[in-house]
């Protein structure tokens, strides 16, 4: 890695607009420097302007050793198009990455771990193009099998590996908030010099974006349902960090990524990101009722979030979120019902010939809500009705003694006189 090629000017024209201080390449020499210049206040480059330049001279690396079979066109992100207009493969690609090329590609995932994979801010100030690369490139490193078939697929997220489960959510997520934010009308992201005769490369990566953003509108269904199942299969998630990928050197002949410095989230933590980005993509298909449902998810989880180590909800927008619903749909909060009174209900049952009086007073023998005057009233009113009530009426005056009891009164006098004559049902009511 020592053999560091300096931007050609087919290269530069993909570079950064801002001159920082510090260079790309720079940080393949020093193991160290990436992780000492993120911690600053105000890095210069910044971490997302670092993620673009290192995956760009990335593609560029890339393109520069891959061997054609004969001249194809090369795409604005470096890459060689083999397709023939029809869409047909009509020539083999015989590409090699060159130690160089995973270096540059690790440092960018590494910068991205250090942003804790905040999505918003990725795609705020990263273009689309760059941002499937580098998210394809997780999925390379974490999942086996063909990527494109299993972005295009559901998984079974019951038998998937951490680092997969990962990869995929973060991908069907960005995938449903970058069709949401292409939505909107926004200032490009202006990350290019153009050169003297050469095609202006912010106009070919907007033709390149336009593709991509296509493809997920097209693939919406499938990254909802992915999004669902992950919900369903109620496993942590494993949060990769910057630790986990590895700085490479000269003398490095291989590598392995290190899992076991990743974070756990707690399904709670993980389940409320997905349900609010969900949330999202409903409210911009304007289906308001599902929205809603993903956003009141969304509201019971993150209260259960002590520490959070993986969310980014905006606790304003979400409000903002549950009122759009509530007034563009009619939908409405359904609040748990009032908690009903002893009182009302002994009401209730007053009104009702004193049906079920006994079950509250009972009730009332636990949580003590009813004054002893108030109970004592309803003993003295049942005693007047006669015959009828005389059993309700022995069976409310055993529950006021016990009561009197335990509030520290010695009513075991009157507990006899209600007994004293009892029939055989008064006996077993008071035994249980």
């Amino acid at each position: 890695m020592s053999d560091i090629v300096m931007p050609s000017d087919e290269m530069m024209r993909h570079t950064s607009m801002s001159m920082s201080s510090v260079s790309w390449f720079e940080f393949l020499l020093d193991e160290h420097k990436l992780d000492n210049h993120l911690q600053q206040q105000n890095p210069d480059p910044s971490p997302c302007q670092l993620i673009i330049q290192f995956l760009q001279q990335a593609e560029a690396h890339l393109a520069a050793s891959t061997a054609l079979v004969r001249e194809i066109p090369t795409t604005p992100n470096g890459q060689n198009d083999s397709r023939s207009e029809d869409g047909n493969m009509h020539d083999k690609l015989v590409v090699k990455e060159s130690k160089k090329v995973i270096a540059l590609k690790l440092l960018a995932l590494k910068v991205a771990a250090h942003l804790n994979w905040n999505l918003n801010i990725l795609l705020r100030n990263i273009p689309v193009a760059l941002l499937q690369i580098l998210l394809n490139e997780l999925m390379r490193l974490t999942v086996d099998g063909d990527i494109e078939e299993i972005k295009s697929t559901v998984s079974d997220y019951n038998s998937i590996s951490e680092e997969t489960l990962f990869s995929l959510q973060l991908f069907h997520r960005w995938a449903l908030l970058a069709v949401v934010r292409d939505s909107f009308p926004r200032r490009p992201i202006k990350s290019f010099v153009q050169v003297q005769g050469q095609v202006d490369p912010a106009i070919a990566y907007h033709a390149l974006n336009e593709i991509i953003m296509r493809n997920l509108r097209e693939s919406t269904a499938v990254s909802i349902e992915n999004l669902e199942k992950c919900i369903q299969c109620g496993r942590v998630l494993k949060l990769p960090v910057s630790k986990c990928f590895p700085v490479l050197s000269d003398n490095t002949e291989d590598f392995s990524l290190i899992w076991d410095n990743c974070v756990t989230v707690t399904p709670q933590e993980y389940h409320c990101q997905l349900y609010y980005d969900l949330g999202t993509f409903f409210f911009y298909q304007e289906a308001y009722t599902q929205a809603y449902t993903m956003f009141k998810h969304t509201s019971d989880l993150i209260i259960q979030v002590d520490d959070p180590v993986f969310i980014n909800v905006d606790n304003a927008r979400l409000k903002g979120y549950h009122h759009g619903c509530q007034s563009l749909q009619g939908v409405t909060q359904q609040e748990p019902p009032e908690k009903v009174t002893l009182y009302e209900k002994s009401e209730a049952c007053r009104r009702n010939g004193f049906k079920g009086i006994v079950d509250v007073l009972i009730e009332d023998n636990l949580r003590q809500e009813l004054t002893m005057i108030y109970r004592s009233e309803l003993e003295d009113e049942i005693g007047t009705k006669g015959d009828s009530l005389s059993e309700v009426y022995v069976q409310v005056s055993i529950c006021n003694v016990v009561r009197g009891v335990m509030e520290g009164k010695a009513l075991v006098s009157l507990l006899a006189d209600v007994i004293e004559d009892a029939d055989p049902q008064t006996i077993e009511f008071l035994i249980l």
